[in-house]
Parts: C-alpha cells; structure tokens; sequence
C-alpha cells in the first residue's frame, strides 16, 4: 500500500495550492483510503464488456476513469486522447499526473481548487481549462467529472468526459474582433454570446456501484446531456438513447426505441435518401460525419452536427452504429451573421465608390438632355430625334436608379438611426398584400397567409421592413410567368421569428448565388435587391436564406430575433 510521503510526491503538482493549508495531507489521505485486506471482490474493477468499450472509444472526446482506493492510479482513458494531445493510451496512463502536467501554467491554480473542491465535497467538476499537447499547442478542454464512493461511502474512482472546445474559443475570439471592426466602419451588429452550453445534468447517486462495466459505461454515457448519444442495429433502428438524445430530440426512450432513426430527417431528405446514405457511407468507411437541419418530437427543427460510426468486430462483422448529435443552430447563426457582416462591408465600400464616381457626371448629363429635350419640342418637329432622346433618358434614368440601390447599400443604417418599433408581422404582411391585390391579379397569382395570431413581435423599421418583404414578393411573381401561388407562412423556434415567402415558379439553379452583387436571373434586373433585402434584415441581427428547386420553385426565409409584447423603452426613444 503507497504511503502518505510518496501519494504527497504524486500530488506535488499541487503544492502550490496548499502553502499555508495542512490540506494536502488530507488530500493524500482521500487517495490511500483503501484497505487491500479488507476488500471483496465487489471492490474490484470488473473487466469492461467489449461492445461498450468499443463504443466509448469511438466517442469524439476523451473519456477517463482513476482510482482513488490504491493510489492516484489511471484505469482508463479513450484512444480520443491520442488525436487531441498527442499521446498514446499507455503513455498516458503510464504516467499518474500526466494530465497535470501538461495543463497551462495560468490555469493549474485554479483546475487544483476546483479538483480539490470536488475531492473534500463530492460535488461534480465542471469546468474550462487549457492543456499542452505533445507539440506544444494549446487546446481548449471542457471537462465534467464526478468522484464515486464505494458501499462504504469511501472514495473509489472518478469518472468522467473532456470535450475539445479549441475551435469554438478560437471562433469567439474572431466574432469578437469582427464585431468591433464592423461597429468602427458602419454600424452597430448585435452578435449573440456565443456560449456553448455543455451542461451534465445531475444524475441521482446510485445506491450501489453497477458491478459490472456495462452498467457503469451506460451510465457515463447517459449522464452527457449536450450530445444525443445513441446506438443503431445494423437496419438503422434505435437502440439505445441517453439522456442528452432525450433533451435534444424531444423523444422518451420508451417512444424511440425500436423506431428507425429517419424520424429525426426531414421529408425531403427521406425522399433523397439521405438517412440510408449516411449509414451506407459509415459502414464503408468506418464513419460518417455531416451538418444540416433535424426533426424534434413537436416538428421544430435545429441545425445539427451528426457523426456516425460503424461498429464491428474483429472479423469485421457489422454489429450497429453508434451515432453521436449535437446541436449547431447557434453555431450555424453566428458564422452566417459574421459572414453577413463580412459581405456588406465589402458592398458598402465598393456602393460608396462607384455612386460617387458615376453620380455625378451622369446629373450633368441627365440635365443636359432634358434641356436639349425641351429645345427640340420648341424648335423641331423630328420624330426620330425626339424617339432617339426620350430613349436615352429612359436610359439614364435607368443608370440613376442603379445608383440610387448602390446608395442604399453605401449608406447601411445603424440600429439607433432606425425607427424601431414592435411590429407584428402578421399585420404588416396583410398591409402589404392588400396593397399589392391588383398587381396579383393581374399576374394570376394565388395569394395563401399562413401566420398565427400569436406570433411574438419583432423590432424593426416598418417601412424598411416592408421594403424587403416587397422586393421578395415582386422576386416571386416575376418567378411565376405562367401564374401560380404565393404563400407567406409565418413561424417561430429557438428564440426566432421567421417568415417565408413560397413560390411556385421557376426556380433558382443550385450554382446561381442570388446575393452576389449584379447576379440576377431577371432580363432587366440589377442584380442589387436581395444584396439590399440582406442588408436591411441584418441591420435588426437577422439572417436570411433560400432553399429552391428547378421548375418547382424558392423560399426565402427571413429570421428575425423575437421581442416582447411590449416596446423597450431605448427603442422608442431611438
């Protein structure tokens, strides 16, 4: 049995935290709180059932497992640990304080109090620190443990997951420092707290230890609640479901399992196929990683990152899959928002030239025409010079109304410059078709609102606002040569309010990017009303996107965040 001089030289790496605190012979103490004498074999750890360990492993985040009963001793920790930092299983384990050497200087203290706090109380760790990789580079970690007693209330081990977080942290920092850069050049661009929101729920303590390794997997799986972590037979049909599949998908385990797993896709990507893609590509080649939207219970959807992996044995016999989902929609929001913000800077720069350079001259010449105009009428009666010259001015009066949208995008408005108010959107759309009924009519098109009574109300500028919405309603009749149906549905999750505007016309081709300046499918068009309908909605911290398919038709979805019943006062005063 390891006595309290060497578990103290093992925990040296805390020294620093005990200075003025006889705690670290506590400390020692907690780790050598095993009597070899009088342990079953209960006490054991059992070997780890195969099929659970395969599972766990292929998990994108490090799992571990330490004693506490015979010294500070790893008992496991995942292959992910070798992609992450850079060093092997056995290397790690190898090595009892390898983990707290390569944690970063700046966050040893505080990581120590916090393994410390978890080690006297019994609370659950949860926490961001960063840790050196084998190279040198540092990666960002958040990790959530939990110590387990023995039967008689002794520490026996610690369990628990560590997720690499690097890239979300590196795309905070580039957020934050586009936000500020954006603020300097044109205007104020709310970005979201991007936070990721890892939280592992409190499980209720187990009045025994599981006495075998399943139980004991099943219940690290189960207690992460972030990700949907779940398991698939060889047909695709559900498993298994941990709690984190639960909260994010909205199903009970008693409800899902023994369905397939396509109810989480939506109709159009059964139709394509895309569920039995997925596992065809993932027993191939041993996994499958991919994003886009997924299905809840109620029908709301969220942007999901999905990894699926193949699981086999060792003579390479399909057994399932185990499939692992996490939520992106506040993810997916922010890069389109940073890539928004990134867009109109560079159209705001190139407006400001191009109407200054153009404006001018073409006042000079539009004046002079309509003075030669004017002679001509006094002084001659030639048809073909007076054709000629109303033709020109129509022309110019073209060019100034290109320069007029140019304007719009130079001169892009900040939030306080904007009339905000509480808008309901359901009666700014019957406002707007009201006023557009001839012009539908006239065109054969069939006009369908779908928007609930209740939806919750946006700030915005009612005129800008219904500028934009206008400009995608005269997109989709212009779309629709032979007639058709316009609907506008109105709808709201994750905190946003959205509308679409559904067209049966001709579609939009995949390769055609309908937001790049002068792109237009139109035969007269400029190619600047949705560059200008992008930059109103993003002037309120929207977002707006398009889905289409040749000879059936487009949506345009604007999503807008959603207020309150009632107007903030700073709103009304701005």
């Amino acid at each position: 049995m390891m006595d309290v001089k060497e578990a103290e030289a093992i925990i040296e790496g805390l020294a620093g935290l005990f200075e003025s605190n006889p705690a670290a012979a506590e400390l020692a103490a907690v780790f050598l709180q095993y009597d070899s004498a009088g342990r079953s074999p209960h006490d054991q750890l059992p070997n780890l059932d195969s099929r659970y360990r395969t599972f766990v492993e292929q998990v994108p985040a490090v799992i571990f497992m330490a004693f506490l009963d015979r010294g500070i001793s790893e008992a496991f920790v995942s292959p992910h640990i070798e992609s992450v930092l850079g060093f092997s299983q056995r290397e790690w384990l190898d090595d009892p304080v390898r983990w707290y050497r390569q944690i970063h200087p700046e966050d040893k203290e505080r990581w120590s109090l916090e393994a410390a706090r978890m080690l006297f109380s019994g609370d659950p760790l949860r926490s961001e620190y960063r840790v050196i990789a084998r190279d040198g580079h540092v990666v960002w970690f958040q990790c959530e443990a939990k110590m387990v007693r023995d039967e008689r209330g002794h520490p026996w081990f610690i369990h628990g997951l560590a997720v690499d977080i690097t890239e979300l942290k590196e795309t905070q920092a580039r957020l934050e420092e586009a936000h500020e850069e954006i603020r300097n050049r044109a205007h104020e661009l709310e970005f979201a707290n991007l936070k990721l929101k890892v939280q592992i729920a409190e499980r209720e303590a187990a009045e025994k230890i599981a006495k075998d390794s399943e139980e004991r997997f099943r219940l690290l799986v189960d207690g992460v609640k972030e990700y949907a972590i779940f398991m698939l037979d060889p047909d695709g049909n559900v498993i298994s479901w941990n709690r984190g599949a639960e909260r994010l998908k909205g199903y009970a385990a008693d409800e899902i399992i023994g369905k397939h797993f396509s109810k989480f896709y939506s109709e159009e990507d059964i139709r394509r196929r895309i569920p039995a893609e997925g596992l065809r590509i993932a027993q191939r080649e041993g996994r499958f990683e991919a994003e886009g939207w997924r299905v809840r219970k109620n029908g709301s959807k969220f942007w999901a990152n999905v990894l699926i992996t193949a699981l086999t044995d060792n003579t390479g016999r399909l057994h399932g899959f185990a499939k692992l989902v996490r939520d992106m929609t506040e993810q997916k929001s922010i890069r389109e928002k940073l890539q928004e913000s990134e867009r109109l800077a560079a159209m705001g720069t190139t407006a400001a030239v191009f109407a200054h350079e153009i404006g001018n001259p073409l006042n000079a010449i539009s004046t002079s025409l309509q003075l030669l105009q004017l002679e001509l009428c006094k002084t001659s009666d030639n048809a073909l010079l007076k054709e000629t010259l109303d033709m020109v001015l129509k022309e110019i009066y073209s060019l100034g109304y290109l320069l007029n949208d140019f304007r719009s995008l130079a001169r892009p408005q900040q939030p306080q410059q904007l009339n905000l108010r509480p808008i309901s959107l359901v009666q700014l759309v019957s406002e707007l078709v009201i006023s557009q009924l001839s012009i539908f009519a006239q065109h054969r098109i069939v006009v369908r609102q779908d928007l609930a009574p209740d939806l919750p109300l946006v700030m915005a500028d009612s005129r800008k606002l219904k500028q934009a919405l206008l400009n995608l309603c005269n997109n989709a009749v212009e779309a629709m040569t032979e007639g058709g149906t316009l609907t506008i549905r109105g709808h709201q999750f994750a905190g946003l309010v959205s509308l679409d505007i559904v067209d049966t016309g001709v579609g939009i081709p995949d390769d055609f990017d309908v937001f790049q300046l002068f792109k237009t499918t139109k035969d007269r068009g400029t190619g600047l009303g949705l560059a200008i309908v992008r930059q109103i909605i993003s002037a309120y911290g929207g977002t707006i996107s398009y889905r289409s398919e040749l000879g059936k038709g487009t949506t345009f979805t604007i999503s807008l965040p959603g207020g309150s019943d009632e107007a903030s006062p700073q709103f009304i005063n701005s």
